[in-house]
Order: structure tokens, then sequence, then C-alpha cells
């Protein structure tokens, strides 16, 4: 698997009930499991746009159509290679998948710094209490 291609992990877990799809973007190379299903887009698709669609569950109907259980229950879907790649995907232009890209990305990278803020002002906030709990500060009211 080369960077930039995707990776369609078949079992499901907490948050991925019809697994999880990942792109490779931290190296050049991976090698992966044969349970997983590799693939790269093709040249009239957005890759931003479709980690945006996968994380937004939008395979889940199509994939929930092909899917079944394996017989011992243990979180794997048994989908074929020709099921899978036979399942037919609605999705606008190129232009307007990488304005949605953009415009979604945006918004993540809002929410992360979002949650950095929250992350330090529970730990100020955490410091504050220790300070009143074992009396170094005191509030004083008027």
């Amino acid at each position: 698997m080369n960077r930039g291609e995707y990776c369609y992990n078949k079992s499901y877990s907490n948050g991925y009930p019809m697994g999880a799809f990942k792109r490779l973007d931290d190296f050049d190379k991976a090698v992966v499991t044969t349970l997983y299903i590799c693939f790269r887009l093709k040249e009239n698709v957005d890759s931003n746009f479709m980690n945006q669609f996968f994380e937004a569950g939008r395979m889940k109907q199509g994939l929930m159509r092909i899917a079944q259980e394996g017989g011992r229950a243990h979180g794997l879907l048994n989908i074929g290679l020709s099921d899978f790649f036979g399942l037919k995907l609605q999705i606008p232009s190129v232009e307007e998948q990488t304005a949605i890209a953009q415009i979604l990305n945006a918004a993540d990278i809002e929410i992360q710094l979002l949650q950095e803020q929250m992350k330090q002002l529970e730990l100020q906030k955490k410091g504050m209490m220790q300070q009143l709990l074992t009396g170094r500060k005191r509030l004083i009211s008027n």
C-alpha cells in the first residue's frame, strides 16, 4: 500500500459498526494484513473529500446491503471484493468535492483547537481548585 491509498478494515469496532476506512498519510509505504481491502481513488475524486465521506459514515448503508457477519461472531464482516468494488457512490463533481472538503477540514481544525483550549482550561481549573482546597488561596467576598 502506498501513501494516499486507502484501506478498509472489515472488522466492526466502537464508532465504526461497518468497519473503518483509513488513508495512508504518515508513511510512503505500508504492509497490511490481507483481511483489509486496499484501494486507490480514481483521478476524478478528491481524496480529502473521500476522507470526510468515509468518516461521516456515508458507506454504511451500502456496506450493510453486502455484508454478512462471519460464522463465529468474531466481529469480521464477510464482504467480497466484487461486492465491495461494485458499490455505487453518488458524489458531486470534483470541484464541489474540493470545496466541501476545504470547509469540513477547516471545521475539523477549529474543533481540534477548541478541544485543546478546553483541556488547558480544565487543567487551569484543577490547579485553582487545588489551591483553594489546600488553603493556599482564599476567596474573600464583599
